[in-house]
């Protein structure tokens, strides 16, 4: 009894993939256009517009094709981040003026710091007192006309 050869590889051999990847053709039946009463009729100023081309239909279908691929790839590929880049403007003479009169930058900001502190302590100060800083004016209506009218209730 003859003895099977295995190939040593695993997968398709050449003649199973090309007749897998060949094209199928169907074979049309010859009788199938005889019922087709349509003829397309091109005319004059269709001509006229294609005779300037010297591309065929097909190739700038092509070209078409290659510019969509392109414009794809151009919209998947990393841009830059930011293309925004900022410059600093130099000062105006006014504004440096102004500036130099409460010192560097460094003693502003010292300063800052501390009226934003003592306006801080002030409010805390303000709050923790007791004494009521606010009064509505709804309020302050309330009392004045409602209660001071009544005779068992006047304030």
């Amino acid at each position: 009894m003859p003895e099977a050869k295995k190939s040593p590889k695993k997968g398709m051999s050449k003649e199973v993939l090309d007749r897998l990847t060949k094209p199928v053709v169907k074979k049309k039946p010859k009788d199938m256009d005889k019922d087709c009463t349509f003829t397309p009729y091109i005319c004059e100023a269709s001509r006229e517009m294609v005779k300037g081309k010297s591309e065929s239909f097909h190739q700038r279908v092509d070209k078409m094709l290659e510019l969509h691929e392109k414009a794809m790839k151009a919209r998947l590929s990393p841009k830059p981040r930011y293309s925004f880049k900022p410059a600093i403007s130099p000062i105006s003479p006014e504004l440096q003026a102004k500036l130099e009169k409460k010192g560097d930058f460094f003693e502003r900001a010292k300063n800052d710091i501390e009226t934003r502190k003592k306006k801080a302590a002030a409010l805390d100060k303000a709050a923790t007192s007791g004494k009521k800083s606010f009064y509505p004016n709804s309020y302050r209506t309330y009392v004045s006309t409602s209660l001071t009218s009544l005779p068992c209730l006047s304030l």
